[in-house]
């Protein structure tokens, strides 16, 4: 019942700020300081979304695949193979799962070019990881009950944007709401 509902998005926000907490102590060594400040302010700003529909699951293994790449980068633990079940579990709940598949080719990319750059063995196979683990994790998100209808909807949310962006805040473009746009701006640039 709804009781359950709640404790699922209690739960997944809790191992959404406990996964992005152990980015930024464990992979990027932020003071404690700079990772209250930030866990804070991605509170503060996305305290909104954090409801009962399915994007939070989306949230959460984000910040879990977030974290698997970046200590495979990082720390050098390969547990890149956690992240086609994740995606098999992500591509039957929200759209969101090609933000796995774009990040793990781009991981890839990024080590190729290092490669390129620097012909370091370590750079180049690497990047071959990435490249499987995308290529699987990409076939993943085929499999049933699905069979891919999410990159479908994906295209048709695109296709659709200017109808979506008038009823839907969450599409609109930022611009329209200049204090958030700066907001959310100065923090990327940050």
């Amino acid at each position: 019942g709804i009781s359950s509902i709640q404790l699922i998005v209690s739960l997944s926000t809790f191992v959404y700020f406990f996964f992005f907490n152990k980015i930024l102590s464990n992979l990027l060594h932020a003071s404690r300081p700079i990772r209250i400040a930030l866990l804070s302010t991605t509170f503060v700003l996305s305290f909104n979304y954090w409801v009962e529909r399915p994007q939070i699951v989306g949230f959460t293994l984000f910040i879990i695949s977030l974290y698997l790449i970046f200590k495979f980068t990082f720390a050098r633990h390969n547990h890149l193979w956690i992240l086609p079940v994740l995606a098999l579990i992500w591509a039957n709940t929200h759209a969101s799962v090609i933000l796995i598949v774009y990040l793990v080719f781009a991981f890839g990319f990024v080590f190729f070019i290092k490669y390129l750059i620097n012909p370091n063995r370590d750079n180049l196979l690497s990047s071959r990881k990435f490249l499987i683990v995308g290529v699987v994790t990409l076939l993943v998100t085929f499999l049933p009950p699905l069979y891919g209808k999410e990159y479908y909807l994906i295209l048709q949310f695109m296709r659709n944007r200017a109808l979506l962006a008038s009823v839907i805040q969450e599409w609109a473009p930022l611009t329209l709401y200049q204090p958030l746009f700066y907001l959310y701006g100065s923090f990327t640039i940050l």
